[in-house]
């Protein structure tokens, strides 16, 4: 998020909570590589990037509380993109609970791929 001007004690808290959710990935690889059919270790990473999807939008809004309209216009377009992943690894974690737990990491792992395409509507400035 590169235009964010403000911060306020909100952020700091949300910023806390996505860094501990993205602390449970290591945790999650290594039970899904150690178990890779198991639908617990399955289900458990997906919950590992729905907790990380949720704080990532909390930190968007918090972020959208203290910043004035030109950056919330680029926040906004980040939560989009975050709304997608939530509603595809909902998808994950259901596809993955009736057919097949494999699919959980299948999925997920391609809606992860949406935050490497770069947003166009982002323009940097220069200095």
């Amino acid at each position: 998020m590169h235009g964010v001007k403000k911060i306020g004690g909100w952020t700091l808290w949300a910023n806390n909570l996505l860094i501990l959710a993205l602390s449970l990935f290591p945790f999650a690889t290594s039970w899904v590589s150690d178990f890779p059919s198991a639908l617990g270790a399955q289900v458990f990473y997906g919950g590992v990037i729905l907790l990380a999807d949720f704080t990532y939008f909390l930190l968007c809004w918090a972020l959208i509380a203290v910043n004035d309209r030109e950056v919330k216009e680029h926040i906004h377009a980040f939560m989009r993109k975050t709304g997608v992943t939530v509603a595809i690894n909902c998808l994950a974690l259901v596809i993955g609970w009736l057919i097949r737990p494999e699919l959980v990491i299948i999925i997920d792992g391609l809606s992860l791929l949406l935050w490497v395409v770069p947003y166009k509507s982002i323009k940097l400035k220069k200095a």
